[in-house]
């Protein structure tokens, strides 16, 4: 079922960006997709949107009896929190992150055992710094669109909740 694993995730079900199914179907890809078998299941770790648009390229060709293309596949072991840590190393390696999104990926492989420690390599924050961020996480959301924007520091939105409680003692 979807969603009942912590490889599954919402970005599943966004579009794909046609030009890169356009480039997919054109040239094939280089970039190898690297799944793992968890619990039985084929998981898909890094490569999901490769894996998305080989799969609409497959079908077509399928479907007008066209030769495929190959597309290259590297099977990885190792347990359920390292798969998820290196999945997401690759994805900041990618794009740029917020550093509440960071946060959040963190808090995930926290709640999945991996320790603070950790957590705080696997999304490259020192630990002080994820420690202030999962903090923020429970701000107000002005507070948290002010971290995220950078109008505000880490530091300034850690103080500014005391603040607010400190004006409502009076």
């Amino acid at each position: 079922k979807y969603g009942e694993h912590a490889l599954v995730t919402d970005d599943l079900l966004e579009p794909l960006d046609e030009t890169f199914v356009e480039s997919v179907r054109r040239f094939g890809t280089k970039a190898s997709i690297e799944f793992a078998n968890l619990d039985g299941v084929a998981a898909v770790v890094d490569g999901r949107t490769t894996t998305r648009a080989a799969r609409i390229v497959w079908r077509e060709r399928e479907r007008m009896n066209i030769p495929q293309l190959a597309v290259s596949a590297v099977a990885k072991t190792g347990s359920l929190l390292k798969l998820l840590g290196d999945a997401i190393i690759r994805n900041y390696q990618r794009k740029e992150f917020t550093p509440l999104q960071k946060a959040m990926a963190a808090q995930s492989l926290l709640d999945m055992g991996m320790s603070d420690d950790d957590a705080a390599v696997h999304v490259r924050l020192t630990l002080p710094k994820l420690r202030q961020l999962l903090d923020i996480q429970g701000a107000t959301t002005e507070v948290r669109d002010a971290v995220n924007s950078g109008r505000i520091s880490i530091s300034a939105g850690m103080f500014v909740p005391s603040l607010f409680r400190s004006r409502r003692a009076f």
